[in-house]
């Protein structure tokens, strides 16, 4: 949709990949992003990007080029970061392909148990 549309990813993600999202997304989701590049997460700014967009999905898809433009930042403040960090892990467990690890994630603190 975003392609169709021509919303280049380009006007989101570097923004949210520089500022490892504190900038456009909740205070909470930046320090999730933090505990897990700390906790030694690989490559989990990306799942986190797509896990947003997954949870922004329903919107999205409805708006043309203009309403993204003047949505789509309000839309970044109010996503719900325990959805997108579940979304985000997720994602991460299926590129890691370690099903053998459960992952627990709460907003206060993220454990990996084996």
């Amino acid at each position: 949709h975003l392609k169709k549309i021509e919303f280049q990813p380009l006007c989101f993600t570097i923004e949210w990949f520089t500022t490892c999202f504190i900038v456009s997304c909740p205070g909470d989701l930046s320090s999730c992003v933090f505990d897990l590049i700390i906790a030694g997460f690989e490559d989990i700014m990306m799942d986190v990007g797509l896990a947003v967009l997954g949870v922004l999905e329903k919107d999205i898809v409805l708006m043309n080029i203009d309403e993204m433009q003047i949505s789509f930042k309000h839309l970044l403040k109010i996503v719900d970061v325990e959805e997108v960090m579940h979304r985000a892990l997720c994602l991460y467990q299926l590129r890691h392909e370690q099903p053998q690890h459960a992952i627990k994630f709460t907003l206060d603190n993220v454990n990996v148990l084996e």
